[in-house]
């Protein structure tokens, strides 16, 4: 019989928008300014319900600009729930 997951309870909200978003909000300001592509996830809140996250980020798709090898919106899918599937090329055994 499997042992039942226990998860972490934590709830980091406050310490989060009192402390850690304005170090946040400044990081995506200087990102911003030099036309840096950023994502940043944080977990702020999690129990047996669910987690909840905090988002940021700033990625040449919205712009003119254009990475060769963007990851990012890779990033962001995976947040909005897209399932990652490894390539052909890689083989693992289960």
């Amino acid at each position: 019989m499997a042992e039942k997951v226990k998860y972490i309870t934590v709830d980091k909200q406050e310490v989060y928008e009192n402390e850690i978003k304005p170090l946040v909000d400044h990081l995506k300001s200087l990102l911003c300014h030099y036309e840096m592509a950023f994502f940043f996830a944080a977990a702020v809140k999690s129990d047996e319900e669910g987690t909840e996250y905090i988002y940021e980020s700033n990625d040449p798709w919205s712009t003119s600009l254009q990475l060769k090898d963007d990851k990012i919106p890779g990033f962001i899918k995976v947040t909005k729930g897209f399932k990652t599937v490894l390539p052909d090329h890689i083989e693992i055994e289960l």
